[in-house]
Order: C-alpha cells, then sequence, then structure tokens
C-alpha cells in the first residue's frame, strides 16, 4: 500500500475460522513472528518474475503487462482497445 499499489485490507476477522482466498489474493499477519520475511515474499509476488511464475502456474491472467501472456489462454488474455499514452 506505500508503494501505491491498489491493495487493501478486506476486513478484520475477530474470531477464528476457516478462510480462502483463493487465487490472487495475499495475506499476512499482524505481529507475525518474522515481518520481513511477508514482505520479502508479497514484494517478490509482485514482481515481474514473481507474476511470471504466478501465472504460468495459475493459468490466468496477471495485471502486469510487462510479461509474456504466451502461455494462458487467448481468450482470457485482454485485448489492447485505446491508446492512452
Amino acid at each position: 500500500m506505500k508503494q501505491g499499489l491498489p491493495v487493501r485490507p478486506l476486513y478484520s476477522q475477530k474470531k477464528a475460522g476457516a478462510m480462502s482466498t483463493r487465487s490472487g489474493h495475499i495475506s499476512f499477519f499482524k505481529n507475525a513472528p518474522h515481518p520481513n520475511a511477508a514482505r520479502a515474499y508479497i514484494n517478490w509476488t509482485l514482481s515481474r518474475e514473481g507474476q511470471l511464475a504466478w501465472q504460468k502456474i495459475a493459468k490466468a491472467n496477471s495485471l502486469r503487462i510487462d510479461i509474456p501472456k504466451d502461455m494462458i489462454p487467448a481468450e482470457i488474455v485482454p485485448k489492447k482497445v485505446a491508446n492512452f499514452e
């Protein structure tokens, strides 16, 4: 969030229970024993290398536009419709 990425907390879970983020979500715990490890993981996951690995394994589109899209089905690759440069 400090780097301007479009991320935000969804909610605070007061009681323990099952939680699933499915695909494309990252979370970490408040007061974790190694908070810098979580930050390093998140920074890598959002990096070009991390998103390329995620996209290849998940067979889902990453929102990064600087990675190839040839390993995912063509029908889920967004088409460029306008040039906003």
